[in-house]
């Protein structure tokens, strides 16, 4: 924000434009972020606000300009909630008269006279500090306390509530860490993250096989400290940050390795999701570890970042064998050892429902109140729940988890449930929240870690599953800055609500909308609209389509005003391209240009771990919101498993479809090239785009199946007509661009950068679209090789030969562009960009752009390109580790890398995006200079 004020001033803006943009961003996060409302007529037509923030006039008439209504505020609103509770106060008085403790008006200023003194609280592993305020008249009140376990204020109920988080810990942790007889080694387990639902099975494993296991102590802010200096990414959530600081005390008590696992896929826990991922940050953050600490570099302490799946035996088989087999395990202690983990960890799933179901039914039996807290298993670490838990059960209720749900009382993801089921511990959360829906007396506290992804399509999908039963969710942002009495105010203020309902309460049920599905009759009756990608890819992408017979409009590029309709629909902590395209399409249906019952949206789908998974969901959701619930919605996918959205009427050859996209797309990325290697150059500016714009419609009538031999004679010409562009062939600074699919390839989304390169005489080279859709060449053969995804021999055959016939047509589109005049750098093959990838990071981090981000940027150093932008929207869960995450192993292992992250959202300022390119450029030429001085030092020596 600081960035958009100062480059506002330079812009002439005056003291008063920056006030009034203030002002009416605090309306507009009111309704967008906090209150998540796009139907104003709600609010009703007589409306009155409260509270301190509109004693600012500017406020109150910034909420009156977004509304279109005059707002009444009373002149006390910043003491209306006093006000409120005096009347409460007054109503219970009368209805149940006790003496008051109101020390009277005249000894108000006793009230501020106290002794203040402060003290480290070493009652349990958050280790408050707590301040002890002493009156005149000797009573103390404390603040700074998590729970009321040592320092009291007299807040507790009349009985303790059970709290089912404690009871978890014990089920996972109280357990053997140390074999009989003689261990064969020490093995350190941090206690983060996916551990928090697989120690069970790993501590028994190892522990059966005679291995010793050292946990991590439970979390503490000394620990967490441990760690921060090596965190890559400020803005990735707190449990993962509090891994670095796990495994630096791992490293502290000498343990002869360290196992930190990276998990991609769970159990299988409903057959009706469609898949059971692992957010991408726990799948990959012990890749990270290894980046930024380097356990075994540094401290000598091998470190075992192993890929591993839980989703069918003979892979868990598989993998354990050979983790364990080098370690000295004999073959019959592990196979004794796997059938007693897989029961430790089959034993703790059961104890925990029937713990949970116990607590249940004797609060039934009471008719007592019962919280679900709805998070993750990692949720359960005191330090990253602040004690939420204790809170709770302080005040006499009893505290449930989202996993305590019988097996049997599991919801059908594709009736109930209107996001892409995903992700295993989300789909958990659908689950609970239906269930505890259904029951009257439990309520939801959700809990929702600042930075985390899945969250950003979870915790929207909760509360209208809630709203159908008549409830809400109270939902709790929690990070590392404690803030203990803001969630005790939440908490009590939940509670308190529930026990103020009357006999005569009638909860407000909200059934849910459900958008038609794009059937067979609308082929002929319906329009499909489509955002803009990319001016090099779009047309090619949606000509797949149209040879099916699909009509596709392709909207003019996005603007401003696309992302603010986006802001207004979406979720605000969801990606930036989610923002921009759903905004794109709901603009464009409220301009009437177009009647909604003759069009359809549409969007890609990937069905993979990264949250684009679920752009189709979050425009349905926008849709629904916007008014338009007559609309439908298709998903483009090229997944071969279950279908990720249910569209009966779209269904498109994958002959064409494949066939069409792929010379497509290689067709583009010639485009492309020849462009950004001209463009920059030529004299008569303009004259490379109007080739490019020639030849696309030239090509795209060329990509029906069979009519590729005319399509490389049209690139033969294409590179023809490029060679006769006049252009200064002086050499260039180069600068190489990576990173996420969209913000990549998109001139809006990234700030037109490309073009602002080039306007700096910076040659600027884009990595190929084809790459990125190729690169289960690599990936596939890999999940079988891990012990991932096992394929047949004749399907890794089949992928084989498929990868020939690609690379024999993409061999054939070099040697074309080959003969551009100035030269040319070819599409690599994906087998070395992989193998490029290797050197940095696994090739089990296949989510978003996955490993290919670190390929692209190791094959620009090997073309001599040094100085690299990585474009990512802000807060990508993919990006945290597969780009920002490795930096380190990068620059290790390219030591001439120049790398400059940029991250892209609604709210990036243009000077400081600038400002940061500005010292790439210096970079850039410097680079080129040395080049330069080493081509002309080889000559002379010649």
């Amino acid at each position: 924000m600081n960035s958009k004020v100062k480059q506002s001033l330079r812009e002439g803006a005056t003291k008063g434009d920056i006030s009034a943009g203030l002002a009416i961003s605090v309306v507009k996060n009111c309704f967008n972020k906090v209150l998540k409302m796009t139907d104003y007529s709600l609010l009703g037509d007589h409306i009155v606000v409260q509270g301190g923030t509109f004693k600012n006039p500017a406020v109150l008439r910034s909420l009156e300009q977004q509304i279109g209504k005059e707002v009444v505020r009373p002149d006390i609103s910043e003491l209306m909630g006093a006000y409120g509770c005096a009347l409460i106060a007054l109503k219970k008085y009368k209805k149940d008269p006790v003496e008051s403790t109101f020390i009277g008006f005249e000894n108000l200023k006793k009230a501020s006279e106290y002794t203040r003194k402060s003290s480290i609280c070493k009652g349990c592993e958050n280790v408050c500090t707590v301040t002890r305020l002493k009156y005149e008249n000797g009573k103390t009140f404390f603040t700074g306390n998590k729970c009321e376990k040592i320092f009291s204020n007299s807040l507790k109920g009349s009985r303790e509530g059970e709290n089912l988080h404690e009871i978890k810990k014990k089920l996972l942790f109280d357990r053997p860490l140390e074999p009989k007889g003689t261990p064969l080694l020490n093995i350190g387990i941090p206690r983060v993250l996916n551990m928090w639902e697989d120690f069970p099975f790993w501590a028994t494993l190892f522990v059966e096989s005679g291995i010793k296991v050292t946990l991590s102590p439970p979390s503490t802010m000394p620990i967490a400290e441990k760690g921060y200096g090596t965190v890559m990414s400020e803005n990735i959530c707190f449990p993962a940050k509090i891994a670095n600081g796990h495994v630096m005390e791992l490293i502290e008590q000498k343990v002869d390795r360290i196992f930190y696992p990276m998990v991609r896929y769970n159990r299988p826990e409903n057959d009706t999701a469609i898949n059971d991922y692992n957010c991408p940050v726990v799948t990959g953050y012990p890749e990270v570890i290894q980046s930024s600490i380097k356990p075994e570099v540094k401290y000598g302490i091998p470190y075992d970042h192993i890929p591993f799946s839980f989703n069918t035996p003979e892979n868990i088989e598989n993998a354990t064998w050979e983790y364990l087999e080098p370690l000295g395990v004999p073959r019959d202690v592990f196979e004794k050892a796997l059938i007693k983990a897989e029961a430790a960890h089959v034993e703790f799933k059961k104890k925990v429902i029937e713990e949970g179901q116990r607590i249940v039914n004797k609060a039934k039996e009471e008719n007592r109140l019962v919280i679900m807290l709805l998070g993750r298993p990692y949720h359960v670490d005191s330090l990253i729940n602040h004690k939420a838990p204790e809170m709770i059960t302080a005040i006499g209720v009893d505290v449930i988890t989202e996993d305590c749900i019988p097996v049997e009382d599991r919801t059908d993801m594709d009736k109930d449930v209107h996001v892409l089921s995903q992700w295993t511990l989300p789909n958990r959360l659908f689950d609970a929240a239906i269930w505890a829906g259904e029951r009257d007396n439990i309520e939801v506290v959700q809990l929702n870690s600042f930075g985390c992804g899945p969250d950003a399509v979870v915790v929207d999908e909760v509360k209208p599953i809630l709203n159908v039963f008549g409830k809400n969710p109270t939902v709790l942002r929690i990070d590392e800055i404690s803030s203990p009495g803001s969630v005790k105010l939440r908490i009590r203020s939940l509670i308190e609500s529930m026990k103020m309902r009357g006999e005569d309460y009638e909860k407000i049920k909200t059934p849910r909308i459900t958008l038609p599905l794009f059937e067979k009759e609308d082929i002929k009756k319906r329009t499909i609209l489509a955002p803009m990608f990319s001016n090099f890819y779009t047309r090619y992408l949606t000509s797949a389509f149209e040879l099916d017979g699909y009509k596709f409009v392709v909207l003019p590029e996005p603007d401003k005003k696309s992302i603010e309709v986006g802001l207004k629909y979406t979720n605000n902590d969801v990606c930036y391209p989610a923002t921009i395209v759903i905004g794109d399409l709901i603009k464009a249906l409220q301009s009437g240009k177009y009647n909604p019952d003759e069009v359809a949206v549409g969007l890609t789908q990937t069905g993979g771990q990264c949250r684009a998974s679920s752009y189709a969901s979050l425009l349905k959701r926008g849709l629904v919101n916007a008014g338009f619930h007559n609309i439908p919605v298709i998903a483009v996918s090229t997944t071969t498993s279950k279908p990720l959205n249910i569209q009966p009427g779209f269904q498109v050859s994958p002959i064409k479809f494949n066939y069409s996209s792929f010379f497509g797309s290689l067709f583009g990325d010639c485009l492309a090239k020849l462009f950004y290697r001209t463009s920059v150059r030529e004299k008569n500016v303009g004259e490379s785009q109007k080739l490019v714009n020639k030849y696309i419609d030239l090509s795209v009538p060329l990509l029906k199946v069979g009519k590729h031999g005319k399509l490389f004679k049209l690139l033969e010409d294409c590179v023809e007509e490029f060679n006769q562009v006049d252009v200064d062939p002086t050499e260039l600074p180069k600068v190489g661009i990576v990173g996420e699919i969209y913000v990549k390839f998109n001139d809006f989304s990234n700030g037109y950068i490309n073009k602002w390169l080039m306007s700096k005489k910076i040659e600027v080279e884009v990595t190929p679209l084809i790459t990125f859709f190729l690169k289960s060449f690599v990936a596939k053969p890999f999940n079988n090789e891990a012990n991932i995804d096992p394929k047949s021999k004749i399907y890794l055959k089949a992928m084989k030969a498929a990868e020939n016939v690609c690379y024999s047509f993409i061999g054939r589109a070099n040697k074309i562009l080959s003969k551009y005049h100035l030269g040319m750098s070819p599409i690599h093959h994906v087998q070395d960009v992989g193998a490029t990838a290797k050197e940095v990071l696994s090739l089990n981090h296949q989510y978003g752009e996955a490993w290919l981000v670190a390929g692209e940027i190791g094959t620009y150093v090997q073309d001599g390109i040094n100085d690299v932008v990585c474009l990512q929207p802000f807060g990508c869960i993919a990006n945290h580790i597969v780009a920002k995450g490795v930096e380190k192993k990068m620059k290790e292992v390219h030591p001439h890398l120049n790398l400059l992250f940029l991250d892209m959202d609604a709210g990036t300022s243009e000077v400081n995006t600038a400002n940061r390119l500005e010292f790439l450029i210096k970079g850039a030429k410097e680079s080129m200079m040395e080049k330069q001085a080493r081509s002309a030092k080889t000559v002379t020596v010649e």
